[in-house]
Parts: C-alpha cells; sequence; structure tokens
C-alpha cells in the first residue's frame, strides 16, 4: 500500500497522528517504509 505524503493532511503538535488505514481484528501490519516522492512511478 503507498500513500503519497501530498494526500496525508498536517497535523498539529498535541495531534496523536494520523490514521492511514484501519485493519480488520487479528491483522498486523509489520512494517513501514518511507519512500522519496520521486522514487514512486506516477498513477497510470
Amino acid at each position: 500500500m503507498r500513500t503519497p505524503a501530498a494526500e496525508v493532511r498536517q497535523t498539529g503538535r498535541d495531534s496523536m497522528g494520523v490514521r492511514l488505514v484501519n485493519l480488520d481484528d487479528g491483522v498486523s501490519l509489520l512494517s513501514v517504509t518511507k519512500n522519496g516522492e520521486d522514487e514512486i512511478s506516477p498513477k497510470s
């Protein structure tokens, strides 16, 4: 799953972060990796 940084809304310092996806019960996220915007190919 990829989400361009431009699609993530900015938050203030008092926030708890931004939720990108809701996972079903029993589903875990294994890792997160930051890619540079220039490394991501444009959507077709």
